[in-house]
């Protein structure tokens, strides 16, 4: 929650905005230059860092695709928050050829796209 006002009595109880909710991002780092940055996989695993990442509470997408969470080793369509500032995930078997964004979610407030796979 936000507010704004004044810390300085006698301010401090009369000029205070409502409370509001407010929601912040995880941070998605862009490792190639922009405008569309590719991920290239490492043996089929894909890794890119950040800041936010909360282990239980990520999602990413590939598009509109969730991936699953999951423990190490990764399958095929999971993914693995490292730690909260790496996630690595494999892609599903099956997806047609395209280039996909990789979308993050941390508390359900999402992340600008920043990155993309390409199969």
């Amino acid at each position: 929650m936000l507010r704004a006002g004044s810390d300085a009595p006698p301010d401090a109880t009369r000029n205070r905005t409502n409370t509001t909710p407010f929601s912040v991002a995880a941070r998605v780092d862009v490792p190639g230059a922009p405008p569309d940055p590719i991920l290239a996989p490492a043996a089929g695993i894909f890794t890119f860092t950040g800041a936010g990442f909360v282990a239980g509470s990520t999602e990413v997408l590939l598009d509109t695709l969730p991936l699953t969470p999951s423990a190490l080793p990764l399958l095929p369509g999971t993914f693995n928050v490292a730690s909260a500032t790496s996630i690595t995930f494999r892609r599903p078997d099956n997806m047609p050829a395209g280039r996909y964004t990789v979308r993050v979610r941390v508390n359900q407030v999402e992340s600008p796209p920043a990155l993309w796979i390409q199969v």
